[in-house]
């Protein structure tokens, strides 16, 4: 879903007034996973599990990394911090290179004088995987680090890289930055509304 289609306004004028009509954090966490994962899943809802998956990755090789620490395994939390990062990157590595690295073996065997069937593959490449990917590793490195608490509740890891104001265009912003809003109390304020719209405007015309 593109910012400037028409669907996109659609679905923002169904999400806002249903996101502030829930005073909770809970309500409002709610509705910002559930219309992320939607948002996302416009363009190919295949894919959805796909930026889940990675979010749990994200979560869980936080929460195991400082259990190894908290335990005095260094060694063990070296490795789990080592994998927790590989793996978003073996994901992004097969969706981007697998056809552009079976392209070349097939080509090298025709070299040697080997005729290979060649498959019929259809990857298609997952819309903003290398920001969703990034952004969970940020998140692994950002607690490994020190610079931010691991979160023990999986939806705000969700909330953080499936946010969806940034899913496609992005900024990365840092898990120090954005994740200690969550918990703060949201105040709808008219003015700030005012200044998002005319924002949205500029950017749309």
């Amino acid at each position: 879903m593109l910012f400037n289609s028409l669907a996109c306004v659609v679905f923002l004028l169904v999400f806002w007034p249903v996101y502030w009509l829930g005073k909770s954090p809970r309500w409002r966490h709610g509705m910002l996973i559930a219309g992320s994962l939607f948002f996302y899943g416009w363009w190919d809802s295949r894919f959805v599990p796909l930026m889940v998956g990675v979010s749990v990755v994200a979560w869980a090789g936080a929460r195991l990394h400082e259990l190894a620490i908290l335990a005095g395994r260094s060694g063990w939390a070296r490795s789990i911090l080592a994998t927790f990062i590989a793996l978003p990157l073996l994901g992004l590595a097969f969706f981007k290179y697998t056809i552009f690295l079976a392209g070349g073996v097939l080509g090298m065997a025709e070299y040697v004088g080997l005729h290979l069937e060649t498959p019929v593959w259809h990857i298609a490449l997952p819309v903003g995987i290398s920001f969703y990917c990034f952004h969970g590793i940020s998140y692994v490195v950002d607690t490994a680090k020190g610079k931010v608490p691991v979160e023990k509740a999986f939806s705000r890891v969700l909330i953080y890289i499936a946010f969806f104001p940034q899913l496609v265009a992005g900024p990365i912003v840092r898990s120090t930055v954005f994740l200690p809003q969550l918990t703060r109390d949201r105040v709808f304020v008219a003015a700030k509304l005012w200044r998002a719209c005319e924002r949205c405007w500029r950017a749309c015309s």
